[in-house]
């Protein structure tokens, strides 16, 4: 089982450029952080600083350097400490045949690309909640990286170019972006013996296993015993490891994840409950929209109701007839 894959699909992420701009000194930019949305900018030549809200230290960002904002609240990009802070709103609109944004007061130039990532909340994802506040990779760490640099420059190449197509390509090229940010993370943290988090727990080969067979079979009768058995781990050892990178106990991981499973099936409306409650590892739907309320706040059928769009459009249109 391909986890990564597993919890991106249910994500529901899409990937967007806002525009390419070129920045001249003195220039600042804040952006206020938003739950389901990953802002990001790609700096092609020239240099600036970002700084973060509450985290009390400032990066500097040269050509060729990236950075994704998953979860920070609040945050700046900027010439220097002698600019003057405007916020994202005030930023030009671009229009639909401009390729590039000039802002500033006219001194030093950097080039950039901005984009953000945005992507579903309704339901609870490990992936989104084990997000750093920032992502960031160095124009050298690009080198051993090959892909996310290939993706970045191809993003550069079509905002740049006139082809035919290129709305939808920068759009699917922007979606790999994201993937390849997290590979780069994965990559990160497993190197890291101080971090934590899902995406250290899946490049861990104990908990990742026990992750993948979870994800593979939610519905199958998983226990911290046969769990801890199948990652060749003692019990005590297994549940153990397992909270600290992921920060949940295994039968809480294995709940909310077939939560989300069901949050999927429910979206897509083709099955009645009692069929998603076994799909989804309860013997009974009444267990299962019981779990299903405690992890979430609604019924299933509430929850249907609300993500069902032909329901909200009848049901609009029920209440509007004479």
């Amino acid at each position: 089982m391909d986890i990564l894959s597993d919890t991106l699909d249910s994500l529901q992420f899409t990937g967007s450029i806002y525009c390419k701009a070129e920045f001249t000194a003195p220039w600042g930019l804040r952006f206020d952080g938003a739950n389901g949305h990953a802002g990001f900018i790609f700096v092609v030549r020239g240099s600036c600083y970002a700084d973060f809200d509450g985290l009390g230290h400032s990066l500097t960002l040269t050509g060729g350097d990236f950075i994704m904002v998953p979860k920070c609240s609040g945050y700046v990009f900027k010439s220097g400490n002698d600019a003057e802070i405007v916020p994202i709103s005030q930023f030009p609109q671009p229009g639909d045949d401009e390729k590039v944004i000039k802002f500033g007061g006219g001194g030093a130039m950097t080039t950039a690309i901005m984009g953000c990532i945005t992507f579903d909340t309704m339901a609870k994802n490990p992936l989104v909640d084990s997000l750093p506040e920032y992502i960031y990779v160095k124009a050298e760490q690009l080198q051993s990286e090959p892909w996310l640099e290939m993706t970045l420059r191809l993003i550069v190449s079509e905002i740049s170019g006139n082809k035919p197509g290129s709305i939808i390509a920068i759009s699917r090229l922007t979606d790999l972006l994201f993937i390849h940010t997290l590979r780069f993370s994965i990559g990160q943290s497993k190197d890291c013996p101080s971090t934590i988090g899902f995406l250290k727990a899946i490049s861990d080969p104990q908990i990742g296993l026990a992750l993948a067979l979870i994800h593979e079979k939610p519905q199958a009768p998983w226990t911290v015993s046969s769990l801890a058995e199948a990652a060749n781990l003692s019990r005590s050892s297994f549940a153990v490891k397992f909270a600290a990178l992921t920060g949940k106990t295994p039968l809480e991981y294995v709940t909310s994840w077939r939560m989300n499973k069901a949050q999927q099936l429910l979206k897509e409306g083709s099955q009645n409950l009692a069929k998603i409650a076994v799909d989804v590892g309860y013997q009974s739907e009444a267990a299962f929209s019981k779990a299903f309320r405690r992890e979430t706040g609604l019924a299933p059928g509430s929850f249907r109701r609300q993500n069902d769009p032909d329901y909200s459009y009848l049901a609009g249109a029920t209440s509007s007839s004479p």
